[in-house]
């Protein structure tokens, strides 16, 4: 190649300066997992973290309340916004003849219009504040107003069946939305809030075994249900401890009795110091 005069010894600078070079190969490093590899379950974690972000903690509180399944289902669609609101169904194409909220026809059905900010809905959950006998400001925001659905007095185990009591309202709020739109229904909040009492205090007395609790206990005095949860569990658990230790020692006693040749001429003695052995230690 032919070169000016002038650029000769720029020539020179760039072969030293490409030989001092340390020249790697350019690779491509993904940074969704630490091999720097690429998996398909790395990017899956990557784009779940990125939709759900902070609300995962809601979900959680959410799956450990204690309400029957349909009813968690329909709460964890409420939270995701995928309940079939008219404002959704308008915006997925289907002709609609309007989108105003089946509850007070004042404003457009969105979800959080729906659960939250209409007329009928606060009722619904004044009802619910004042039977538990709390005041307590509600959020706009779905998902603030469930995390923010708790005892602050109450442990863990309460609070798991107070958030099954939220639970439980967003599906009957949904249950008489669709038979208004549907079955020509009327509004009511009273029979909103009832049917979710009667929802929550099922799932006590078939789950938690508080059979003892009425359901008239259920609508006078939630609080003191809610309590005796936990002392019926333990009183149930220490009953199938109870007959766990006597069928154990009965197993015991036959599998000696059946075996007691093998201990004859041992030095555990005959047959008749097995008997005595097992008879003063094994009581029913």
């Amino acid at each position: 190649m032919l070169w000016f005069e002038w650029e000769i010894p720029l020539e020179s600078e760039l072969e030293i300066l490409l030989a001092s070079a340390n020249i790697v190969k350019d690779v491509q490093v993904w940074t969704g997992d630490v091999s720097g590899r690429y998996y398909v379950r790395s990017a899956y974690d990557l784009i779940d973290k990125h939709n759900r972000g902070p609300q995962c903690q809601a979900f959680k509180y959410l799956w450990k309340a204690k309400a029957f399944p349909n009813v968690l289902t329909t709460a964890w669609r409420v939270l995701l916004g995928r309940v079939p609101t008219r404002v959704t169904l308008n915006r997925r194409g289907v002709v609609m003849q309007n989108t105003l909220c089946a509850l007070c026809q004042t404003k457009e059905e969105s979800c959080q219009h729906l659960f939250v900010e209409c007329a009928h809905a606060q009722r619904v959950w004044n009802l619910c504040h004042r039977w538990i006998e709390i005041l307590s400001v509600q959020h706009n925001e779905i998902m603030i107003h469930f995390e923010s659905f708790y005892l602050a007095q109450s442990n863990n185990k309460h609070n798991q069946i107070w958030r099954g009591v939220w639970a439980a309202i967003v599906r009957c709020i949904w249950e008489q939305r669709n038979s208004i739109v549907f079955d020509q229904g009327v509004v009511d909040a009273e029979e909103i809030f009832h049917n979710a009492q009667l929802k929550s205090w099922l799932w006590l007395k078939h789950k938690e075994q508080t059979s003892a609790r009425c359901f008239a206990d259920w609508l006078m005095n939630p609080m003191l249900c809610i309590s005796s949860c936990n002392e019926r569990r333990m009183e149930v658990q220490n009953w199938w401890y109870r007959v766990g230790v006597s069928v154990g020692k009965e197993l015991v006693c036959r599998v000696l009795f059946g075996a007691r040749s093998r201990f004859q001429g041992s030095a555990v003695g005959d047959g008749k110091e097995v008997q005595l052995f097992l008879s003063s230690h094994c009581r029913f």
